[in-house]
């Protein structure tokens, strides 16, 4: 799966969170996220961050790919949700910023 902003490539290893456990899981248990990895939730509008040893950053997503949620630096023991998204994609801490993803900012989600 590959994620564009216009015509620019987001993330180059992005995981699809599919089955019970795996959603459950996320990016829990993990030290550290390499670069350019990023997970993806479908049907996804509520996350947690409950046993996480590291912050993140956090996008939701309409229907359409559009951005209408956005965290930085969610830390562990958190939760956030939105009742607009439909999607959920969570990445390291300051890619937000580096990547200069704001709400309203058009994803194309390519499998």
């Amino acid at each position: 799966m590959k994620i564009f902003k216009e015509k620019k490539q987001l993330f180059d290893n992005v995981r699809v969170a599919s089955g019970f456990i795996e959603r459950f899981m996320g990016l829990m248990g993990r030290e550290s996220i390499p670069a350019g990895y990023s997970m993806y939730f479908k049907d996804c509008n509520s996350i947690h961050t409950y046993f996480m040893k590291m912050p993140i950053d956090v996008i939701m997503l309409d229907a359409g790919g559009k951005i209408v949620f956005v965290r930085e630096n969610m830390a562990p023991w958190t939760m956030s949700f939105c009742l607009k998204a439909k999607d959920t994609l969570e990445m390291n801490t300051g890619d937000i910023k580096r990547m200069k993803l704001k709400i309203k900012d058009q994803l194309k989600i390519q499998n």
